[in-house]
């Protein structure tokens, strides 16, 4: 019985080291936006929008609920449907666009808000040809007459400050154009076998301290068990040895 307990005790503490889920344990989590109108939304709830996101490219996965993932898209973090993505399992070498930009026109300076409205925060002004980093678009207030609701969210940098927020799509000119993500990444998990998993975690160099501390538990686990047992054993065959003589 006794040794019994020490085998399920081995094998207990070996099984952290054997996890069943390690699709993700050498890459980070992406998922493909694989529909046209993917939004980042600022909560679980499909009209806190912030902006549209680029069909073919992707969002950073770090945390999951039943319907949604959290997300960062190039440093900006929110919520998405799982729906409308597809999870890959290899790292895209261009997860998020590259130099996506747009100037102010020459006629005026934009401000710059916190929500698409126009009863909204101003947060700063970007000057006549000003150029802001573009993440996305998104349906807003007609703030002039005629001109339409889209407006962009975007990045502002000056000096010594970083603005985002929305600014006025018809305020703006020279939208750079976003090409199309062609990288062909895997959508299924890689086929490990056990033993391969155990040898990759048992030669991660992050979980040798682990492998110590469980070898160090079960020493102990065997001294508990067994030390008490043969120093008894001891004690009762030397009591029987003694010969009392009359």
């Amino acid at each position: 019985m006794k040794y019994f307990f020490v085998a399920f005790c081995l094998v207990f503490c070996l099984s952290f080291l054997c996890p069943t889920n390690s699709v993700f344990s050498n890459e980070e989590n992406f998922a493909r936006i694989s529909d046209d109108e993917v939004f980042l939304l600022k909560s679980q709830n499909n009209e806190d929008i912030l902006f549209q996101l680029p069909t073919s490219y992707f969002v950073k996965i770090l945390d999951e609920s039943d319907d949604f993932f959290y997300v960062e898209f190039d440093g900006i973090f929110g919520y998405t449907p799982k729906d409308n993505l597809t999870k890959v399992y290899q790292t895209p070498n261009m997860p998020f666009p590259k130099d996506i930009t747009f100037s102010i026109n020459n006629s005026v300076a934009a401000a710059i808000k916190t929500s698409p409205k126009n009863d909204s925060e101003i947060l700063g002004f970007a000057p006549s040809n000003q150029k802001l980093k573009f993440f996305g678009k998104t349906v807003g207030d007609e703030a002039i007459s005629g001109l339409g609701n889209c407006w962009f969210f975007a990045e502002l940098k000056t000096n010594d400050t970083t603005i985002q927020g929305y600014v006025y799509s018809p305020l703006t000119e020279q939208l750079s154009n976003i090409p199309t993500n062609t990288e062909v990444l895997p959508t299924t998990p890689p086929q490990n076998s056990d033993s391969q998993i155990l040898s990759e975690n048992l030669t991660n160099p992050s979980s040798l301290w682990l492998v110590g501390i469980l070898l160090a538990v079960v020493l102990a686990l065997f001294l508990v068990t067994f030390l008490p047992f043969h120093i008894g054993k001891n004690k009762t065959s030397s009591a029987n040895n003694k010969v009392v003589k009359i």
